[in-house]
């Protein structure tokens, strides 16, 4: 093979723009440079490296190759023993993300992505330490528009999969496009370092998933109005409220679903092929089927009403050089005043310059209402419904919002993703980072677990249940002795011969000293009976916990199954935390799946536990280290005052739901403090 066709290769791969293009590149990089499209992971990037070296290929992608391979020098040497097969679903940013960690880390990884191309073009704001992450993957040879100077930092969603998919395939990642996870079902054997074996049934289709000739018909016969709302649904469906709940949080349904979660003697799905696994990672965002499948459970926290625009507008024709992108907040800026003035109030503002012109806008539901965008007010979940949508007005508001942050008027609004409406007033936040699949005691059915299947976690949480009986055990007594004193408040009034001033009580004043204390009475009754009704609540959820450790007992045979990105924790949209933050979950995950690896699966579930405390506790840019010298490990992340802090709370009785004691705490940051932690990352 001439090292000219080598050339055009690889030229014909860092120019490949869409996943057909990628895949078909890719296979003719292996041809011609007589690499075997067999091997897997790190020897097939080797094998690649040295072909490539040996070559006349382009300077860049010797540098490229040369590049990838200190980034995954960085990562410690992998176990001993088979490599833990990993298979991934969903290769978005976050999904791809986590597989090429993985595989970095001497993992057998395969992932999973029902669509057939990169159907998302929008913008996403960047940390500067996702900036240099991405650009170690290649990212600025892939896109030559993307930089890692200047503020704000951003990259489409399509050319971040992009990179990601690229530096996937060259490591060795196995990526099925056109596949959707159907079930998953015990293997009945287990791999030779004795790990339980688990196979997911995964449907091949020849060009989608089968439904988007429905949903294409659905969109046009409602003029786009379906498209127009589809970015975000609103989470509207059967969540719980209890006593335990707070006015603005609500609880998903949760209940693993047997015709997903298959026994082992159970008839496997029809035009399905196997795919085995020891760990699977669920990356299909916040309405991930798979995840309510396996009965994952969430909070549903709300907030007050908003509304978030977003319009994507062709980047191809001429355009100011001064048009820079920016982001104003807090009702801020010239470009949020051009609005003000024009009678379209925005709170939030950004445009991003890159392959389109994007622009968001957070748009009080009053201004789309007065716009005609929306036709009616309506109940929060029925407002941004198809029907209640105006699609021509909503492409007019749009293009007002685009012409204040100063896109050419003359560009054209993208055929897809064009104009889009999304309700942003509620996030879902799993409440256990990870889910066990599992066979029962009699090994005949298949079942999934939380904490109670983690020994060190479970007792945590035991522990928790009784402090919180406890607390709700003396709160009764407490609203008790308050409806007493009460009740004795009001008894005394109707006796009282003598008034506040000391002179003999009339009526009118008797009457009135009577009716604020039988209100304060019936304030107290009303508090006590709610505290009898949490305390109730209370001795239910520790019931339930009580069954849930009890049908954990003799489980078998149990893999480990992580949620991630938004699957995981969704992000409040104006924070902007998403991919961001979306990174390290997996990253976190990726981690968790080495300790698996290393020290087994109780270790894995102790780190993953660990570290999703970190991504609630107020995460934000300043808690993460720079982006350049990442791996997956924590301490070379975070900063060590964020792991500092959460080994001081699991150890403070006073932390509340925090407190879970030293046992939660993995060993290798136990003994840690500040100085060490950096030290450790130093070395």
């Amino acid at each position: 093979m001439t090292s000219s066709v080598e050339s055009a290769a690889w030229n014909a791969f860092v120019m490949a723009a869409e996943v057909c293009e990628c895949e078909a590149a890719f296979a003719q990089l292996l041809a011609a440079l007589g690499v075997d499209a067999a091997l897997r992971g790190n020897a097939l990037f080797d094998a690649i490296g040295a072909r490539t070296a040996a070559s006349a290929c382009p300077f860049r992608t010797k540098e490229l190759v040369k590049s990838l391979g200190a980034h995954w020098a960085r990562r410690p040497a992998p176990p001993e023993g088979a490599p833990l097969r990993v298979l991934v679903s969903g290769a978005g940013p976050v999904g791809l993300r986590m597989a090429v960690e993985c595989a970095m880390l001497g993992m057998d990884v395969r992932v999973v992505e029902r669509r057939a191309t990169f159907s998302r073009v929008n913008i996403l704001t960047l940390w500067q330490q996702t900036a240099d992450d991405l650009a170690a993957f290649g990212a600025k040879l892939f896109n030559p528009a993307f930089s890692v100077h200047g503020e704000p930092l951003h990259l489409g969603t399509r050319e971040i999969q992009l990179t990601l998919l690229k530096a996937a395939m060259l490591m060795g990642v196995g990526v099925s496009y056109r596949a959707t996870l159907r079930a998953v079902q015990h293997a009945r054997r287990e791999t030779t370092g004795a790990r339980p074996l688990w196979t997911a049934w995964v449907h091949m289709a020849a060009e989608s998933d089968g439904g988007s000739a429905a949903v294409s018909a659905t969109r046009a016969d409602d003029d786009g109005a379906t498209a127009a709302v589809a970015f975000k649904p609103r989470k509207d469906g059967a969540y719980s409220r209890g006593a335990l709940q707070g006015r603005l949080n609500a609880m998903a349904p949760a209940q693993l679903d047997e015709s997903f979660a298959l026994g082992p003697g159970a008839a496997t799905p029809a035009a399905c092929e196997p795919v085995e696994f020891e760990a699977l990672c669920l990356a299909e965002g916040e309405w991930s089927d798979s995840c309510r499948r396996l009965g994952v459970r969430k909070a549903i926290d709300r907030f007050g009403n908003a509304i978030g625009l977003v319009a994507n507008l062709h980047a191809h024709t001429p355009a100011p050089r001064a048009l820079r992108s920016f982001v104003c907040a807090f009702g801020l800026g010239e470009p949020i005043q051009t609005l003000t003035r024009g009678g379209l109030p925005v709170e939030n503002l950004e445009y991003l310059r890159g392959s389109t012109h994007y622009c968001a806008a957070t748009v009080p539901k009053a201004a789309l209402l007065a716009r005609g965008a929306l036709r009616a007010d309506a109940p929060a979940a029925e407002l941004l419904a198809p029907a209640n949508v105006d699609v021509e007005r909503l492409r007019a508001l749009g293009r007002t919002v685009a012409s204040a942050c100063g896109v050419p008027a003359d560009a054209p609004l993208c055929a897809q993703h064009g104009v889009q409406l999304f309700d942003f007033s509620s996030r879902a936040r799993a409440l256990c980072p990870f889910r066990l699949l599992a066979l029962d005691a009699a090994g005949e059915r298949a079942i999934a677990l939380d904490v109670e299947g983690q020994p060190t976690l479970a007792t945590a949480r035991t522990s928790a249940h009784e402090r919180e009986l406890d607390a709700a055990e003396l709160f009764v007594r407490e609203r008790a002795e308050g409806v007493s004193a009460a009740q004795a408040a009001l008894d005394g009034a109707r006796l009282a011969t003598v008034g506040v001033s000391g002179a003999p009580i009339d009526e009118d004043e008797r009457e009135a000293v009577v009716a604020y204390h039988a209100a304060q009475l019936h304030r107290a009754e009303e508090q006590a009976a709610t505290a009898r009704d949490k305390l109730d609540a209370r001795h239910a959820e520790f019931a339930e916990w009580k069954a849930l450790i009890s049908a954990a007992r003799g489980a078998s045979a149990c893999a480990v199954v992580l949620p991630l990105g938004d699957a995981l924790l969704e992000p409040f949209w104006p924070q902007g935390l998403g991919t961001n933050r979306g990174f390290h979950g997996a990253l976190d995950g990726a981690w968790a799946l080495r300790c698996h690896w290393s020290d087994g699966l109780d270790a894995c579930l102790i780190e993953r536990a660990f570290t999703y405390d970190a991504l609630l506790a107020d995460f934000a840019r300043a808690r993460v280290l720079p982006g350049g010298g990442w791996t997956a490990d924590p301490l070379h992340r975070y900063h060590p005052d964020v792991l500092k802090g959460l080994m001081r709370s699991y150890q403070d009785p006073s932390a509340k739901r925090w407190f879970k004691g030293t046992g939660a705490i993995p060993r290798r940051y136990a003994h840690l403090t500040t100085q060490a932690l950096g030290a450790q990352r130093a070395a």
